[in-house]
Parts: structure tokens; sequence; C-alpha cells
């Protein structure tokens, strides 16, 4: 589905969340009567997230938009209910994807809203409108045991990261999410350059972190993807030379050492991290960005396995820890 485009602050930005559905999240909350700050005050939810303190006011008596807030919404109370969704400063309904997808995001976060039934509940009634438009939100990280959640990018065609195992999974590292969800987000807008840089520096990102918890240090490669990836896979006892592998097993070994060896030289050639030689099609950069995927999801739950079962040892976790 082709990303509508918008005019904003920081230029244009790409959009997929259309109007439509933002109306209609907007009514869900406002028909069921939602205190969308939750348990804070509505200066102190924005300011979470939008520098209120430094946005203009509208009221010609006051300095930023904090202390429109506080004279329109406690002091008179002259402000509906609502409208933080009808704001131009904030831009809700017609901003980028990231300003509106942030707002929900934080709406339901623990802080905002410590019911963790209640908050699952405004989830289910978000992701029912966001689907149709290739978004949704699912959990993240905990905090003291009641759950965060982020935005995902559900692009048709993709691979998806699995979940993470547990809260100090490889797979949860905010920086890896986030990477898995530019390649989505970035092959949504069209970026097709940006989506081939992302996938490979997914697939580094992935790549360092388990070298740090194997070798307690990363080592540095220098941007050799390769040697990098040779070096992680021998960590994990996966090493092609190994003679007690099954011959099926090192195929797949060679398959993957084949995909390493085949991101470092895309990324010069189509990417945008350097002067590139031709503009990738989308169904290449659809690939490169569910093989950087799938690599990533295989070391990291081959790691997961191996620590697991007491093969291999986590050099960043304390001997009394992992022995406990």
């Amino acid at each position: 589905m082709p990303a509508e485009t918008i005019s904003g602050r920081s230029g244009e930005q790409p959009r997929s969340i259309s109007e439509v559905t933002r109306r209609a999240i907007r009514d869900e909350i406002v028909v069921g009567q939602v205190a969308w700050s939750g348990r804070l005050s509505e200066s102190e939810f924005l300011a979470r997230f939008y520098p209120v303190g430094t946005l203009p006011s509208h009221d010609g008596r006051f300095a930023n938009m904090s202390a429109d807030i506080w004279q329109h919404r406690e002091n008179n109370y002259d402000w509906d209910d609502y409208w933080v969704f009808s704001d131009d400063r904030l831009n809700l309904m017609d901003g980028a994807d990231d300003a509106f997808l942030r707002f929900l995001c934080e709406m339901v976060h623990p802080v905002v809203r410590p019911d963790s039934t209640e908050a699952r509940r405004l989830v289910d009634t978000f992701n029912q409108h966001l689907l149709v438009d290739g978004w949704e939100l699912v959990e993240a990280r905990l905090i003291s045991g009641k759950p965060t959640f982020r935005e995902k990018r559900r692009a048709s065609g993709a691979v998806a990261l699995p979940d993470p195992a547990h809260a100090t999974d490889v797979l949860s590292d905010d920086y890896v999410r986030e990477l898995a969800d530019k390649c989505e987000a970035r092959l949504a807008s069209g970026d097709l350059d940006g989506a081939v840089t992302v996938a490979r520096t997914l697939l580094e990102a992935v790549l360092s972190e388990l070298e740090v918890r194997l070798t307690g240090a990363k080592e540095e490669h220098k941007g050799n993807l390769p040697k990098q990836f040779k070096q992680v896979t021998k960590l994990l006892r996966m090493d092609e030379q190994r003679s007690d592998l099954d011959a099926r097993f090192k195929d797949v070994i060679r398959g993957l050492v084949m995909v390493a060896n085949g991101l470092a030289p895309l990324r010069n050639s189509m990417s945008d991290g350097h002067a590139r030689e031709r503009k990738p099609a989308p169904h290449h950069a659809q690939v490169v960005v569910n093989a950087a995927k799938t690599v990533s999801a295989f070391l990291v739950e081959s790691y997961n396995y191996q620590i697991g079962t007491g093969q291999l040892q986590d050099m960043t976790v304390p001997a009394s820890k992992t022995s406990a």
C-alpha cells in the first residue's frame, strides 16, 4: 500500500496511517470517555514526548504551550476534554505516523495507565483499526511486571523478528527492534535504498551484541560484515569446519555465510550508505530485509538455546547469576 505524504515541521514525511483510521481511533477514545492522559495531568502526559515547555502559546498572555494547558484545562477548564486531537501544535490527526503511534503507546504505558487489563483492552481496540493500515501495537519490555507497548509495522511479504524469548533477549533490545521496524517503515514509504542500509545495520547490531555477550568485548571489524559473521558463528559453535556437525547443517551454515557475504557489497551498490550504482527494485529490497531478519533471528535463537542448555556462557552475566 503506498504511503501518503504530508508536510510537517521537519519537511515532507511518509504517512501510512490514514485519516479514516485516525478518526476511528479518536472516536473510540471520545465515545468511550477514555481519559487519554490516564493518571497524569495532561501537561505531564504530553511532556513525556512533546516539548510543551518550548512549543508556542496560542494565548498571548502566556509564554508556551504548557502554560496554555494549565490556564485552559486546570485554571479555567474552557477547552473540551479531547482538545488534544485538534491542536495544530501536536498535529496528531494530520502529522507523521510516529507521532500518532507514540501518543497511543504512551496512553497505555504503565506510568500513565497502571491497570494492565485496561491497557490491553485499549491496545486491542487500537489494533482493530491500525491493522488495516499495516500497523499494530505489541508488548515490549516489562516495567515492574507491567507491559509497555511499541508500534510494529506489518508490511506485506515481510519476515517478522520473533518475539523476545525473555526480557534480556538480544531481540528485546530497543535498538534492534527499532532497526527492524525502520526496515519495514522504509519499505512502506518507498525508501528502498534506506531499507537496504538499515537491513545491513540490523544484522551488524545483532552480531555485535552476540559477540559482546559471548566474549565480554566487541572486536573491531571495521565494517567487514563477513568477517564479523564468521567470528560470531564460530563463537556459537556453528563453525562449518567442525567435524561433528551434520552435513546438511553445514549446508545451512554455508548458506548463511553467503547471505552475509551478499549483504556487504549490496550496501555499496544499492543503498544510500555510499555512492549508489543502481536503485534497488522493491522485491530486491524486500528480500534483503527478509534475509537480514532471518539470519539475525536464527543466530539469536541458536544463542538462546545453547545458553539455556548450558553449552555456552554469557560473559556479560556474573558467574553467580548464571549458576543460580
